[in-house]
C-alpha cells in the first residue's frame, strides 16, 4: 500500500515538473508529500504484548521479528512494512453448545467444558502467517479437540471423573504439543521452530457429566459413605462423653477424699458445685478460643466467677 502511494506521488511530481513553467511550481507539492510519506513509511511501533512481523513487497519475512515496545523513526526501509501481531495469552474454549464429549476406554461418554490457555511463540508467528491463512487460533482449535479426545480415550471414566484429572491434563497437553509440532513440520516449518511454536498453560476442566445411570449410582454411594461417616462420628462423640464423665467422676472422688474429716456436708457439696461450674466455664472458654462460640456473654452468680470456698482448719489448742 505504501509503495503504491509513493509511486503515485512520484508520478505526479514528474508530471508537474515537466509541464509549462507557470504550472511547474505545483509539481513540488507531490515531491513534498512523497518525502513525508517516505519518512513515515520507515517508522516502526510495536506495542506491549505484540510482536512486529516484517514484510517486503507483500511477502512475509521469517528471518526475524520486531520485539514488543519498539518505537523507531527509521526502523525499516521504505519498501518494507511491519505489522504488529498480538502474542498475549488466548483462551481457547470448548463451552456451551460447543462443549467436549468423548468416550473413555471403558465405553462411557464423558461430557465437560474445557478452557485451554495458549499463546504463540513470537519467533514462530511469521511462519504461521506464511503457511496458514486466517488466525492461528483457527488453526489450533481442531487439534485441541482431537488431542483431548485421544487423552480421554486412554482413561477409565472414574479417572476422568475424579481420580486422575491431573494425569488427564498432562496427557492432553503432551499430545496437543506433539500434534501441533508434527503438522507444522509436515508443512515446511523448521523443527526447532515447530517444537516450540505454541506455549501451553494448564487446562481448566469443568465438572464432568456422566450417563444418568452412573450419576445415580454415584449419588447412592455418596449417601452410604455419608451415613457411615456420621455413624462413626456419633460413636466417637458418645465414647468421648463416657470418658469425660469418668474423668469428672474421678475429679469429684478425689476432691471428697482429700477433704478433712470435719468439713460439713454442706461445704463439701458447695465445693463440688463450684468445681462443676469451673469445668463448664473452662469448656465454654475453650470453645470461644477455638472460634466455635462467639458474641455471647456468660454471667454466673450475678456476674462473679464461681469460687471454691476456703477450708479452715480447726484452731490448735
Amino acid at each position: 500500500m505504501i509503495s503504491t502511494i509513493l509511486m503515485v506521488l512520484l508520478l505526479l511530481a514528474a508530471l508537474g515538473l515537466f509541464v509549462s513553467k507557470p504550472v511547474r511550481v505545483y509539481g513540488f507539492i507531490p515531491v513534498a508529500l512523497f518525502g513525508l510519506v517516505l519518512v513515515w513509511s520507515t517508522w516502526v511501533y510495536v506495542p506491549q504484548g505484540h510482536v512486529g512481523v516484517k514484510s517486503q513487497f507483500g511477502i512475509t519475512s521469517t528471518a526475524s521479528v520486531v520485539p514488543e515496545g519498539t518505537f523507531s523513526p527509521f526502523g525499516v526501509f521504505p519498501w518494507q512494512s511491519v505489522d504488529a501481531k498480538d502474542v498475549r495469552v488466548h483462551s481457547l474454549e470448548l463451552k456451551g453448545d460447543h462443549h467436549f464429549a468423548g468416550r473413555t476406554n471403558d465405553k462411557v461418554v464423558a461430557t465437560f467444558e474445557v478452557t485451554q490457555p495458549i499463546r504463540v511463540n513470537p519467533t514462530a508467528l511469521p511462519w504461521l502467517l506464511t503457511k496458514y491463512k486466517g488466525s492461528w487460533e483457527e488453526f489450533v482449535m481442531p487439534y485441541v479437540s482431537s488431542s483431548l479426545r485421544d487423552a480421554v480415550a486412554s482413561k477409565a471414566w472414574l479417572e476422568v471423573y475424579q481420580s486422575d484429572r491431573a494425569g488427564l491434563a498432562s496427557l492432553f497437553m503432551t499430545d496437543l504439543q506433539k500434534n501441533l509440532a508434527k503438522v507444522l513440520q509436515e508443512n515446511g516449518v523448521p523443527k526447532e521452530v515447530a517444537d516450540t511454536a505454541f506455549i501451553l498453560s494448564d487446562p481448566q476442566f469443568g465438572p464432568v457429566e456422566l450417563p444418568h445411570e452412573i450419576q445415580e449410582s454415584l449419588h447412592k454411594q455418596s449417601a452410604v459413605i455419608i451415613d457411615q461417616q456420621t455413624s462413626i462420628l456419633r460413636a466417637q462423640v458418645a465414647e468421648n462423653d463416657v470418658k469425660t464423665r469418668e474423668a469428672e467422676g474421678r475429679g469429684y472422688s478425689s476432691l471428697l477424699t482429700s477433704l478433712p474429716k470435719d468439713v460439713p456436708a454442706s461445704e463439701a457439696a458447695a465445693m463440688m458445685i463450684a468445681q462443676a461450674r469451673l469445668k463448664a466455664v473452662q469448656v465454654l472458654d475453650d470453645a470461644i478460643k477455638a472460634g466455635k462460640v462467639g458474641g455471647i456473654t456468660f454471667v454466673i452468680e450475678g456476674g462473679t466467677p464461681p469460687t471454691i470456698p476456703a477450708v479452715h482448719a480447726p484452731a490448735s489448742k
